[in-house]
C-alpha cells in the first residue's frame, strides 16, 4: 500500500511574496501544525497523515473494480468502504475547517493592514496517476496606503485586509445598506488610519499583539453597528467573542475612514451614556475611577462585588468582568471595590 500513499503536503512561499524570511518562517509553522493538528481517530492520526494516507486509502478502495459475476469481490468491497466513508464524512468536513482557521491564525501573527499583509491558501492538487497533493502556499505583499483631506487635514489610511480562506487577500467593502453613511446603493472600500491603530494598541494593551490586530480586521469585515452621529457609525470591536469597545468610521470622498477607537466605557459610547443614566458618572468621574480602562475590569476585585456587578451588566460593561479566569481572579488585589462603592454613595 505505501506506493499507493499520495505525497506529503507541500507547504511553499510565493515568488512575489514581501519578507522571504520571515514568510519561510511561516511555512516552517504550517508544516509543525500539520504535522501535529490531531484527527480524533482510533488510534489518533495526524492532518498530515490523513492527507498523505487517509485520502488515499479511500481513494484507493473506491476505485477497485472487479468483473465477477457473482459479485462477491464487490460486497467484499462493501465493509471496508462503509467504514472509510464513515471516517470521510466524520472527518474530512471538520479537519477542513480547523486546517482553514489555523492557516489563517498563522499568517494573522505576522499579518498587519499598516505593515505587511499576509496571507495562505490551500489547493488540492491532481497529479499524474490522480494522485492528489495538498498544496499551501503563504502569500505577502505591502498595504496599501491612500491618502484622505480630513477635518482640513491630508491623512493617511491604509485600506483594511487580511487573510480568511481566500487565494488572495480578503479586502474589507461595507454596502450602503447595512451602514447607511451616504444615502446611496453601493459598496464602500474600508480603510483605517494608524491613530485608530495606536488607539486600539494603547486601550486594549493584551501582550499578544497580533491577535487584537486581528480582531480589529475581523470586525471590520462583518460591521455590526451600534450608534450613529451625525456624519459616523460606532462599529463594534470584538475579541474572542467580547466587545470591548468601538471604532468610529465616516464616509470620506465614497469611502470609509476609521478615524479612531473607543474603549467601551469612553465617552461618547452607548455604555458610557448609560452609566451617566444610572450613576450620574460624567467623563472625570470614570476618567477618575478609571472605568474607562480595560484592566480596572480585570486587575481588581470589581467582579467580587454582587451590587456592582449587576450594575455594570445593567449598564452593557458586565462582560468586561468576565475576561479573567477564576483562577487569575483570586491573584487580584482587594480594597479597589470598596473605594468604587464609596465615591459611588452605596452602602457597605
Amino acid at each position: 500500500m505505501f506506493k499507493h500513499r499520495y505525497p506529503c503536503p507541500e507547504v511553499i512561499v510565493d515568488a512575489k511574496a514581501v519578507d522571504r524570511p520571515t514568510m519561510d518562517v511561516l511555512a516552517s509553522q504550517v508544516r509543525d501544525f500539520l504535522q501535529t493538528m490531531p484527527i480524533r481517530t482510533h488510534p489518533e492520526i495526524t492532518a498530515w497523515e490523513f492527507f498523505t494516507a487517509g485520502v488515499a486509502l479511500y481513494d484507493f478502495f473506491t476505485r477497485l473494480r472487479c468483473h465477477d459475476p457473482a459479485a462477491r469481490f464487490e460486497e467484499f468491497l462493501s465493509y471496508p468502504l462503509a467504514a472509510l466513508r464513515q471516517f470521510r464524512d466524520e472527518n474530512l468536513e471538520p479537519l477542513v475547517e480547523q486546517l482553514l482557521v489555523g492557516l489563517d491564525r498563522i499568517a494573522a501573527t505576522a499579518s498587519t493592514v499598516n505593515g505587511r499583509l499576509v496571507w495562505a491558501y490551500a489547493d488540492s492538487i491532481v497529479l499524474p496517476r490522480d494522485k492528489k497533493l495538498l498544496r499551501i502556499t503563504i502569500f505577502s505583499a505591502e498595504p496599501v496606503v491612500k491618502h484622505f483631506m480630513i477635518d482640513g487635514h491630508t491623512r493617511p489610511a491604509y485600506r483594511v485586509g487580511g487573510p480568511y480562506q481566500e487565494p488572495t487577500v480578503a479586502w474589507v467593502n461595507w454596502a450602503e445598506a447595512d451602514v447607511r453613511l451616504g444615502g446611496g446603493t453601493g459598496q464602500y472600500p474600508v480603510y483605517v488610519q494608524s491613530h485608530a491603530i495606536e488607539r486600539l494598541h494603547e486601550r486594549v494593551p493584551f501582550p499578544w499583539t497580533w491577535d487584537v490586530h486581528d480582531a480589529m480586521f475581523t470586525s471590520l469585515l462583518n460591521p455590526v453597528v451600534c450608534d450613529r452621529r451625525p456624519g459616523e457609525v460606532l462599529i463594534e470591536y470584538r475579541y474572542n467573542g467580547y466587545r470591548l469597545g468601538y471604532f468610529v468610521a465616516r464616509l470620506v470622498e465614497n469611502e470609509v475612514v476609521v478615524t479612531t477607537f473607543l474603549f467601551l466605557t469612553m465617552q461618547g459610547t452607548p455604555e458610557a451614556k448609560r452609566l451617566r443614566d444610572k450613576l450620574k458618572l460624567r467623563r472625570p468621574d470614570i476618567e477618575h475611577l478609571r472605568l474607562d480602562e480595560i484592566t480596572t475590569y480585570c486587575l481588581t476585585d470589581l467582579h467580587a462585588d454582587p451590587e456592582l456587578v449587576a450594575i455594570f451588566k445593567e449598564c452593557g460593561c458586565g462582560h468586561l468582568l468576565d475576561l479573567l479566569t477564576p483562577e487569575a481572579r483570586a491573584q487580584v488585589p482587594t480594597g479597589f471595590s470598596r473605594e468604587v462603592r464609596r465615591y459611588l454613595g452605596l452602602h457597605q
